[in-house]
């Protein structure tokens, strides 16, 4: 018997300066509980498996090659026009919602997480004062790959029991894979100048914040929920990077999310049979 078709397909797209291997074992837990449907990450240009790459500089470059990337993966995979969404925090949120305004038909929806758009908030609420004591450290510790990485950790989790952990293995992966400052200054430089249109959009969409995100403020998903009116869950205590603070969080609000949007599309079915 050939294996069943999935039903859905989800790409994981990672924030500034971070790759696939920064998800750790979030993937394999996602999809676990997601059995039914495909997870799957997409490096951006100039991380991971696209370290050779050049970042673009504007938010439409980066978003048109996460595209290009997914329709390889379901190429490969003879996926079809599968449903397909996007989970991602911070800069992976914006390259999300860059690639649903352009091709709204695309996407089956949006899992947002400590996002933040240009002129919906303020530049200090995208990114927090404290948050550059610890961006002035990773930049002087470049070639220090635990120091660097430590920093890095200090900035996105507070999940201090785990911070030696979590630094080893980010550390790992930046010594085999050492994203240049010079491309992490480029997805600087698109995220800055990334607005959206300030208007309702069609696609479901999931917001997920952190009341005690230091790195960018939770005002910034506030204001994203209130002109989009979608569904909006805040951790109590995880720090930005929530996959990594509290992953079984995450993948419950994701799942329940999933789970109501497919009854709904099945209540919509009976009603017009």
């Amino acid at each position: 018997m050939p294996p069943r078709k999935p039903e859905s397909l989800f790409i994981l797209i990672r924030g500034l300066g971070r790759e696939s291997g920064h998800w750790g074992d979030f993937p394999q837990r996602l999809q676990a509980k997601i059995s039914h449907s495909m997870v799957k990450c997409v490096d951006l240009p100039g991380t991971g498996d696209n370290l050779a790459m050049r970042s673009p500089i504007h938010m439409r470059g980066i978003s048109e090659f996460v595209r290009s990337e997914t329709e390889f993966i379901k190429a490969k995979y003879d996926l079809g026009q599968i449903d397909t969404f996007v989970l991602a925090p911070s800069l992976g949120g914006m390259i999300a919602t860059d690639w649903m305004i352009n091709y709204p038909r695309d996407l089956a929806g949006l899992v947002l997480i400590n996002t933040s758009f240009s002129s919906w908030s303020t530049f200090w609420e995208r990114l927090q004062p404290q948050a550059y004591q610890y961006i002035l450290k990773i930049i002087l510790k470049e070639k220090d790959a635990y120091a660097r990485e430590s920093e890095v950790v200090k900035m996105v989790s507070n999940d201090k029991e785990k911070f030696l952990i979590h630094a080893k293995a980010w550390s790992e992966v930046f010594a085999a894979r050492p994203i240049l400052i010079s491309n992490i200054l480029r997805q600087l430089l698109a995220a800055n100048e990334f607005s959206p249109p300030r208007v309702k959009v069609d696609t479901p969409i999931l917001i997920l914040s952190s009341a005690e995100d230091h790195m960018v403020d939770p005002k910034c998903s506030e204001v994203i929920q209130k002109v989009w009116d979608c569904p909006m869950h805040v951790h109590p205590w995880a720090g930005h990077d929530i996959p990594l603070d509290d992953a079984d969080w995450v993948i419950e609000k994701t799942l329940n999310w999933y789970q109501s949007l497919v009854a709904e599309r099945f209540r919509a079915v009976d009603s017009i049979g």
